[in-house]
């Protein structure tokens, strides 16, 4: 009896021991983490990344109550971490083994990764950023890239229905990433792009005294890469055959497609960001004006300007892969044109049209912007931008962050320009704001929807541009 008790004494001590090892295996890295985040510096600037680091935020009770703060101070310790290049690097050995190698320097990541796949939402600058010019719109989300939609296509004649489950064929995302350049697979939505005509067949039947313009942009996949990755239901031309079925004769469709597919040997789109250039958005706007019975202005009348080492989106997706670093030591630079005619923004903050901040369709002189595509408006609910170009005209354009560099070059065709993104409306104007109330009340001439291939036939996005018709 006594050697059994003895055995069960040693037991217990064994499991004591062996949970304090256990524990202690824990703690003390944690201990010895948390001492090293006290005593170490801050760093600035991650010149991998090619971007600034998150910094420690400044404390109000505004910030703490609406969780504000919690957000700033999470992003702290992501940007923070000790040892967090090398525990990146060690990320970037893994995600190695994860690819799919294809030959021909092509990579296939697959799978939702951030800031891909969809479309970014950039916020509102602060007033110190517009009053400083330091880089505003920086913070951004990246809504799920998931094409959404039911599985028959909607007759033309019924209401339109927004709800439904994922296409199979548009269920996954992908990612390539081909020598110096990464672009994200599409796939077409054969049952949204007929939803998503009928929605600005709606606009048109409303307002049957404006001109309705549809401008949907294509992206880099469709001309950059492999055949078999933008032909048959990848093919984005494909994508604007179906709209073009489906929307009203009584809509102009503005052909961009032709007009960049004729200008593919230049730098139209940026290799680590999933939008095209400003000069891939004058090639869009050429194209505009053809169709408005506009006389296009030459490259070479605008003022330019550069920003050096841009990565975009893509490159934030995709940088923990390997190969991904011909893209980081590559970096994009985006050119910007000043518009001809002076003019001003107005972005408005609430539901009484109260401005909240002057910005210009193109901001110059920005000090080393950590996102440079940043440079142009932004994603707000409605910005008025009035121009002194003297026609009069007025213009109402709904679009999503591909509109941005395009919005420059109507400054020179139209008094006024109103810029809706229905993606932020809801948060400023609650369920007030109508397009064809505010275009009927503005006594507007046009309008435009315009939206990159993926947005056109999104059902998140989709769903809010019909809330605000």
């Amino acid at each position: 009896m006594r050697d059994l008790q003895l055995e069960k004494e040693a037991r217990r001590r064994r499991r004591g021991l062996f949970t304090g090892i256990l524990c202690l295996t824990f703690i003390i890295p944690l201990l010895f983490l948390g001492v090293v985040s006290l005593v170490d510096g801050q760093a600035q600037v991650s010149e991998d990344e090619n971007r600034e680091l998150s910094q420690w935020p400044s404390f109000s009770l505004e910030t703490l109550f609406s969780g504000e703060y919690f957000q700033q101070l999470d992003a702290y310790y992501t940007d923070q971490f000790p040892f967090r290049n090398m525990f990146l690097s060690v990320n970037k050995f893994l995600n190695n083994l994860y690819y799919v190698p294809t030959g021909d320097d092509m990579t296939i990541i697959k799978g939702n990764q951030e800031g891909i796949g969809g479309e970014e939402e950039s916020s509102a600058p602060s007033s110190s950023q517009v009053s400083s010019g330091s880089d505003p719109s920086s913070s951004q989300q990246a809504p799920s890239s998931s094409q959404e939609a039911s599985s028959s296509e909607p007759d033309n004649n019924t209401p339109v229905d927004i709800q439904g489950n994922v296409d199979a064929e548009v269920k996954e995302n992908y990612t390539i990433i081909l020598k110096d350049r990464i672009m994200e697979l599409y796939t077409v939505s054969p049952t949204y792009l007929p939803i998503h005509a009928q929605l600005v067949n709606s606009i048109k039947e409303q307002l049957p005294e404006c001109r309705v313009f549809s401008l949907t942009a294509p992206t880099a996949v469709e001309f950059y890469s492999p055949n078999q990755y933008h032909t048959g239901n990848k093919s984005q031309l494909r994508t604007l055959e179906i709209l073009k079925e489906n929307l009203s004769d009584d809509v102009i469709q503005v052909n961009a497609y032709g007009k960049l597919r004729n200008h593919t040997d230049e730098y139209i789109y940026f290799r680590s960001d999933h939008h095209w250039t400003q000069l891939g958005a004058y090639y869009a706007y050429t194209a505009f004006c053809e169709s408005a019975g506009f006389q296009a202005h030459d490259l070479s009348e605008y003022q330019t300007g550069r920003y050096d080492n841009f990565l975009g989106t893509l490159y934030k997706a995709a940088k923990n892969y390997p190969q991904s670093d011909k893209v980081r030591d590559n970096p994009d630079y985006l050119d910007y044109y000043v518009p001809l005619s002076s003019h001003s923004g107005e972005i408005y903050g609430d539901a009484n049209f109260t401005v909240q901040y002057q910005i210009p369709a193109v901001k110059t002189g920005l000090d080393n912007p950590s996102y440079a595509y940043d440079c142009f408006c932004g994603d707000s609910a409605l910005i008025k931008f009035t121009s002194d170009c003297g026609t009069g005209k007025k213009l109402l354009m709904t679009k999503d962050s591909f509109g941005n560099a395009f919005i420059p070059f109507l400054m020179d065709h139209y008094s006024e320009v109103y810029v809706v993104d229905p993606r932020h409306v809801s948060k400023v104007f609650g369920d007030s704001f109508h397009i064809t109330d505010f275009v009927r009340e503005h006594q507007i001439d046009d309008v435009l929807v315009m939206n990159y291939a993926f947005a056109a036939q999104e059902k998140n996005y989709l769903s809010k541009l019909e809330s605000i018709i």
